[in-house]
């Protein structure tokens, strides 16, 4: 026979004690699977879905509002912060142009005294000695020239070199001085880069205390060394720290921030520093300059200027907190939030679908689902209670129509079976098996309905798996049409003769057996009285037969003898 598949599991016939072995093996397996199956329900629940979703988008709103706080506050402090520098950076220029203002009132002072406009005149020789010699310099002047008209260097004196006044300051050019804007009409000042560091220079026109009683009798010059200490104490004034070192000529950057300010006295001042984001070392804080125009348009000087990154710093160390705190709290608004969504929205929907699990595998345990809210969920529940209702009363008129069915299969004297089809890898049935028997049945086979449910045609009525009788039960099947035989059966008991009855139903066979050997036995006892009347029948016939043809003769015999007939045969014709 070929191989035989069905959806459902051959009982066959393993003993009981065997069959509930098998039956406890397999509650466990089903419990396992069905942990297996609750588990992975949770995984695709609603409420689990919910939760992902939720979670997962309030937690990626949550990443992009970091990584953008992040940037913004990077950017807005980093910018804060080089605005901060370039205004410091300003201040310093306006120190510095401050202090040359300063230095410029002095020397026209003095360049408007008129014993320096008679030293010019050879009236006075000593006027240097007498005025900016280190114990009598109260100007606290580094360096004095005096240029005379033709722009010639006069004399000067250098209370810098003390004691060595009479010898020029290493990197001082007088040519250049000379030739320089810095000896105008008006009185002016520059800067100027020696060895021994910056020089502010200040220069004055020579004259008489009344500039209309003569002309200029030469230019006065004045020269303050820029030291370190000094340019602190003006970088303090400004509110930032200064290196006191000037920068190499090629430190211009295109990643340095530059501007320009324009002052009174040393003209157009260029500012430059890196800026933040492009600073690697901001902790050592920020390496900014301030270009003058000295001398002349095409020279230039340069003043290195430390100021520090206070501002960004701490910006920056506030910034981690504030996002640590930020992720805190979107963390705690993200679990607020799943918990109000959770309580409101996908735990009654969470309730509503256990009630309706519960209702499914057993309606009668539940009475009423929770319906009191006004809502969407409340009108799922109240349709859930309908449907609850109806299916409670179409299952109470499923039971009663399945009891129905049942009394009347039990009290039926025919034994009616119901078979499912059992087909092979080819769709072709290959064998039956036992869905429903009634009692009639149960009697005729000597089984139960429980242990013969599952159980093959071929095991249970042998007669009928020859292939001439179950071949017509496949055909049947097939060609949706009924059949109705009978056969002797000896497996059966009683045995006898049956009636056999195959009504095909969806992928199954309803047989119906009828014992009908009482029947044989009476058509059988008829027959043979049927035969000994026809015996007989044809035995009386044919002696009417022999007496009419006595009778016959006896009539010719007496018609030789001219005798009138004795018998009338003319009634037997």
């Amino acid at each position: 026979m070929p191989k035989q598949s069905s959806g459902r599991r051959k009982t066959g016939s393993i003993p009981r004690r065997r069959s509930s072995l098998f039956s406890s093996k397999s509650k466990v397996h089903e419990e396992r699977n069905g942990a297996a199956r609750r588990m992975l329900t949770r995984r695709g629940s609603l409420r689990f879905r919910i939760g992902m979703v939720v979670g997962g988008a309030m937690l990626l709103f949550a990443g992009i509002f970091l990584i953008l706080s992040s940037w913004i506050l990077t950017d807005y402090f980093g910018r804060v912060q080089n605005n901060f520098t370039r205004e410091h950076l300003t201040q310093f220029a306006t120190v510095l142009n401050r202090e040359a203002k300063s230095k410029l009132r002095l020397v026209r002072d003095y360049a408007q005294w008129d014993q320096t406009y008679d030293y010019m005149k050879g009236q006075h020789p000593r006027f240097l000695e007498e005025n900016f010699l280190p114990a009598v310099n109260t100007s606290d002047q580094d360096l004095i020239l005096v240029f005379d008209s033709s722009r010639k260097l006069h004399s000067f004196i250098c209370p810098f070199n003390s004691p060595q006044i009479g010898e020029m300051p290493e990197g001082v050019n007088v040519q250049q001085i000379a030739g320089s804007r810095l000896l105008s009409n008006q009185p002016r000042a520059s800067l100027i880069e020696t060895p021994a560091g910056l020089m502010l220079l200040a220069a004055s026109p020579i004259t008489r205390s009344t500039p209309s009683s003569g002309d200029s009798a030469g230019w006065l010059v004045f020269g303050l060394f820029l030291t370190p200490p000094r340019l602190s104490e003006m970088a303090q004034v400004a509110g930032i720290s200064n290196s006191g070192h000037p920068f190499p000529k090629d430190m211009g950057s295109s990643d340095q921030i530059r501007s320009q300010v324009l002052t009174d006295i040393l003209g157009p001042v260029t500012i430059s520093f890196p800026s933040v984001f492009a600073n690697p070392k901001i902790d050592e804080g920020i390496d900014g300059s301030i270009t003058f125009h000295p001398l002349s348009e095409k020279g230039e000087t340069l003043i290195s200027i430390k100021d520090s990154a206070t501002i960004y710093l701490n910006a920056m160390e506030r910034k981690n907190w504030v996002l640590i705190l930020s992720a805190a709290g979107i963390i705690a608004i993200v679990g607020i939030g799943f918990i109000v969504i959770d309580y409101f929205v996908t735990r009654p929907i969470s309730q509503l679908d256990t009630a309706m699990q519960k209702m499914s595998s057993a309606p009668a345990a539940i009475s009423r689902i929770e319906d009191s809210r006004d809502d969407e969920i409340g009108r799922l529940a109240t349709s859930a209670n309908s449907l609850l209702g109806t299916a409670l009363s179409e299952r109470r008129d499923a039971i009663r129509q399945r009891e129905l069915l049942a009394s009347i299969l039990d009290s039926a004297f025919e034994a009616i079976l119901a078979f499912h089809t059992v087909r092979d890898a080819s769709s072709r049935i290959v064998n039956l098996e036992l869905a429903v028997m009634n009692h009639s049945a149960e009697r005729l086979f000597r089984i139960s309905a429980a242990e013969g449910r599952g159980r093959y045609l071929t095991d249970l009525f042998p007669d009928l798996a020859n292939p001439a009788v179950f071949d017509r039960f496949r055909h049947a099947i097939d060609s949706h049409m009924p059949l109705t035989f009978e056969q002797a059966a000896g497996a059966l008991q009683p045995s006898g003769w049956y009636h056999f009855s195959a009504t095909p139903w969806e992928e199954g066979l309803v047989i119906t057996i009828n014992d009908i050997t009482e029947r044989k036995q009476r058509e059988q006892e008829l027959a043979k009285t049927y035969a000994e009347m026809d015996r007989f029948n044809a035995a009386m016939v044919g002696r009417e037969e022999r007496i009419i043809a006595i009778k016959k003769e006896v009539n010719d015999l007496r018609c030789q003898l001219n005798l009138p007939p004795a018998y009338n045969v003319e009634a037997y014709e």
